[in-house]
């Protein structure tokens, strides 16, 4: 395969953090904007996306067995351009939703082959290797988002959606470079059965999303209230936290390759001691340690479970199964919030930490049954 058809499936991951990312540094300037608007609808704009992404990569996923996945790409694509670059000439805070839902639908149709086309063409220590990848590529569309997001809304709020523009280029890659399996209708097209650890791996995604989720969630206020920094901190935490989920996805087949049937151990136990860290941190030095130990969880766990299932999924359903495992990751993100919200109210004032306990008992129970089942779900 030559090295552009590689970059050209890879680039399908860039999109996946940028949706929210592009969004989060200008939240408060759109609730100066459109001052009538109910702060749940200002939270909204990042959370609405997730709800579309869900539903949409499911109907791509068995949409994949009658329409070339090339095509759905594409498709997926144009409405993530067309939602997220209009945006910026929106008059209301409901014409930014409707744009938002639009955003949210391409990358649902987009999201099951970021990790499909690496099934469909690699196999083994590479399929291993562009799980990380992939992975990587998603933090990294992140960080870029929100840097040049941040430079954009100096001069205007509405500016920062025009970064969207940059898919424009992906969709020219995906036209002219992703490669594509000759195309078979699916005989059983009106048949959707999945394999038992396919569920599994959708519990698992849904579980280590709610885990990690806690700390970007909940990191600036804690930052605030606990004194131990500014906006700044946070954002500065965030960008640590992502660098480091880019950097271990990118070294997933070395880690994988050493720790073998212990990854998944590792991962969790790295979500255990990062919240631990950070519960009992004092100074920016722990905060940062804390977001290098999660960004290793995330880094480690998100491919994994993407690898698993593409191994244990019937090959008709290998689309399918990553696009129900995605979609529970989306779907944790979308309800993160209220949960977070839940045991704030249950603690208040002084429940800043109760988050990043609610992750730790999560990762604990999660690790236990991992450790039970392993034997089982392991695919060297």
């Amino acid at each position: 395969m030559k090295k552009v058809n590689h970059y050209a499936i890879l680039s399908l991951s860039l999109m996946t953090i940028m949706s929210g990312a592009v969004v989060a540094p200008v939240l408060g300037l759109i609730a100066e904007e459109f001052t009538e608007a109910r702060d749940l609808y200002i939270r909204m704009v990042i959370a609405l996306p997730a709800l579309f992404i869900v539903v949409f990569s499911l109907v791509s996923g068995y949409l994949s067995r009658r329409v070339r996945k090339k095509h759905l790409a594409m498709a997926g694509v144009t409405l993530f351009f067309a939602g997220g670059v209009s945006g910026a000439l929106t008059g209301s805070i409901g014409e930014l939703l409707f744009t938002r839902a639009v955003l949210g639908s391409g990358l649902g149709l987009i999201l099951p082959h970021s990790t499909g086309f690496i099934a469909d063409f690699y196999e083994g220590p590479d399929r291993i290797r562009n799980m990380g990848y992939s992975t990587a590529m998603n933090n990294f569309g992140g960080i870029f988002a929100t840097v040049a997001a941040g430079y954009l809304a100096l001069y205007d709020w509405r500016y920062a959606f025009y970064f969207y523009g940059i898919t424009f280029f992906i969709l020219l890659l995906i036209v002219f470079h992703l490669p594509e399996k000759p195309f078979i209708k699916s005989k059983a097209a009106g048949k959707v059965t999945l394999a038992p650890r396919v569920l599994a791996m959708a519990a698992a995604m849904l579980v280590v999303t709610l885990i990690f989720y806690a700390s970007p969630s909940n990191l600036a206020l804690f930052v605030a209230r606990e004194q131990l920094g500014t906006s700044d901190t946070s954002a500065l935490l965030i960008t640590i936290l992502t660098i480091s989920g880019f950097g271990f996805g990118m070294l997933f087949k070395t880690i994988k390759g050493r720790l073998r049937s212990h990854t998944g151990t590792f991962g969790f136990l790295a979500f255990i001691a990062g919240y631990l860290i950070l519960i009992i941190s004092s100074d920016l030095k722990l905060l940062s340690l804390a977001m290098v130990v999660i960004g290793y969880g995330t880094g480690t766990l998100n491919p994994l479970i993407f690898y698993t299932t593409s191994m244990v999924a019937g090959p008709a359903q290998t689309t399918l199964s990553l696009a129900l495992v995605s979609g529970s990751m989306f779907l944790a993100q979308f309800i993160t919030p209220f949960i977070i919200a839940g045991i704030g109210g249950l603690g208040g004032m002084t429940g800043i930490r109760l988050p990043f306990w609610f992750s730790i008992g999560l990762a604990s129970v999660a690790l236990m049954v991992y450790l039970i089942f392993r034997d089982r779900l392991y695919i060297d």
